[in-house]
């Protein structure tokens, strides 16, 4: 009888009372959900689809997002079935997700254009620890036109890949939730730039600095905030992922 009552009550909540139960769930806030949507700041747009009390279903791009972020989290922990609730009735499921992939452009015929990958390996801007990862499977695949890459300074087109930023020490330049185009030819430090490097705290975008030493060459670790204080590290502590080449900005 419980069971009915719980499941009966469940049929009632809308689709976005059903989000946020999960999201609540999980334990994440509006704003570090959004984040982890590639939305930066934008958490309100995210906050739409939890109080949007006329949407049937959610799209199956988005439940794909949220299922990699919900799923696990939370006591007792989301599963695959519950987020996948949220987007289409169980006879639709696999169809929707089928014609999902099939429109996925790792999966579609790009011919003339430029492949750019985009890695879950983040780069913080901030004081933040991020575990240092292996950039080995990217979690999306963007297809360009050269032409979008018109007055951008870099080195070849297959060496190049998207992050995120995390962290707010690189603002006004580079915000929280912007997307940034590393240039991965460049994985040595042989001039002064802004580069995503690791180390054994985490990934990180910062603007170095070499120093000429008698002693070895020191790099300067510099944040555009200047609420985040310079500090200098052994070249053999760092290691260089990419130079900076640009950011992603919709208007």
């Amino acid at each position: 009888m419980c069971e009915f009552l719980v499941h009966n009550e469940r049929m009632k909540m809308t689709t976005g009372d059903k989000l946020r139960a999960l999201r609540e769930r999980t334990g994440l806030s509006l704003r570090e959900t959004a984040r982890r949507l590639g939305l930066g700041n934008r958490w309100s747009t995210y906050r739409a689809n939890e109080t949007n009390q006329k949407r049937e279903f959610l799209p199956v791009p988005l439940v794909q997002q949220l299922e990699k972020i919900f799923v696990g989290l939370g006591k007792p922990p989301v599963t695959f079935d519950e987020v996948w609730e949220l987007a289409l009735p169980d006879s639709q499921i696999d169809e929707a997700i089928d014609r999902s992939a099939q429109e996925d452009p790792k999966n579609a015929p790009h011919s003339g254009l430029i492949k750019i990958p985009e890695y879950d390996i983040s780069a913080s801007a901030g004081g933040g620890m991020i575990p240092i990862s292996d950039v080995e499977n990217a979690s999306k695949i963007w297809f360009v036109p050269p032409s979008f890459l018109a007055g951008v300074n870099v080195e070849a087109s297959n060496k190049l890949a998207i992050m995120l930023v995390a962290g707010d020490s690189m603002e006004p330049d580079y915000s929280p939730g912007e997307r940034i185009l590393i240039d991965l030819s460049y994985n040595r430090l042989t001039h002064d730039g802004v580069y995503v490097f690791g180390s054994d705290q985490g990934n990180f975008l910062k603007q170095l600095q070499i120093i000429p030493k008698s002693k070895g060459a020191m790099v300067r670790i510099i944040s555009r905030n200047s609420t985040y204080p310079m500090y200098e590290m052994d070249f053999s502590e760092i290691r260089i992922i990419g130079r900076v080449a640009g950011k992603w900005v919709w208007k």
